[in-house]
């Protein structure tokens, strides 16, 4: 009986652990995504794009490299904030 109250426990817990890390990820998600809103770095992105020439301008939209790009800075930041909030 106390075997399976230890487990029971341990079960619970490791539930609860895996329960908060994965809502601090989500909330350090959307922290980074106003954050990445609020600097505006997909304006910049386009903007920056645009003034290439035409091949390379179509290049870079055929091989998607502004989504890759934008979900690269958006890991990086979310990461940061990670950081901030001591995960």
């Amino acid at each position: 009986m106390f075997h399976r109250f230890v487990a029971w426990g341990i079960e619970y817990y490791t539930l609860a652990v895996i329960t908060v890390k994965l809502e601090t990820i989500k909330f350090a998600y959307l922290v980074a995504k106003q954050i990445a809103i609020d600097i505006n770095i997909s304006g910049y992105l386009v903007s920056s794009i645009s003034q290439m020439p035409n091949g390379v301008r179509w290049a870079l939209q055929e091989l998607g490299f502004a989504n890759g790009l934008n979900l690269l800075i958006n890991a990086y930041i979310t990461r940061f904030v990670m950081n901030i909030m001591g995960w």
